[in-house]
């Protein structure tokens, strides 16, 4: 029964156990180990660390080049803007009417006994462009030949004296208000 029956004796060295030299061994190479594993990590951490500041430089140039392209972006709307006004502008003063050579026409019609008292430009209810003309004359002659003039010449068409009354009964002067219609023609 001895013979099978063996107890362990854990502080005798008859068979192979652990000495404390051996755990100091294992100690010390569990301490090497995490040390190792302490390395890796922080040089992992370190290239992430670096990895890092590239990209937030990465960033930082690239959020500086879109800012600078969306102001590009910004002076090039404004800069179309400005170029489509001036076509805009160029168009207006293409299309305007050069009412200068109707106002200069109208004194060379007057005869010499007819004067000017007022010029209004107006567009009528057809939409066309209209020329009120008040102003006095010595006889009602002389302004039928004053719109006879008007019609002759080739810038106005249509005229109508619309309304005259005596101002004055002893010198004869007559009022009137003329109605022409001016042939446009667009710059």
């Amino acid at each position: 029964m001895d013979k099978q029956l063996k107890r362990m004796n854990f502080l005798s060295h008859t068979h192979k156990s652990l000495t404390y030299g051996a755990l100091v061994k294992l100690f010390v190479l569990w301490l090497v180990f995490l040390s190792v594993l302490y390395a890796v990590q922080y040089w992992r951490f370190y290239q992430m660390d670096a990895e890092v500041l590239k990209s937030k430089t990465l960033m930082r140039q690239l959020s500086r080049q879109l800012s600078e392209q969306r102001i590009q972006t910004t002076s090039m709307n404004r800069v179309k803007a400005n170029i489509s006004g001036q076509k805009n502008l160029a168009a207006i003063l293409q299309s305007r009417i050069d009412w200068s050579k109707y106002l200069h026409i109208i004194p060379r019609c007057l005869p010499a006994q007819v004067w000017l008292d007022d010029i209004d430009v107006r567009i009528g209810e057809d939409k066309q462009y209209q020329i009120i003309i008040n102003g006095s004359a010595f006889l009602s002659r002389y302004v039928q030949e004053f719109r006879l003039n008007l019609d002759q010449s080739k810038l106005f068409s249509s005229t109508t004296v619309k309304t005259t009354s005596v101002k004055d009964s002893r010198s004869k002067v007559v009022e009137y208000m003329m109605l022409t219609y001016p042939q446009v023609r667009r710059k």
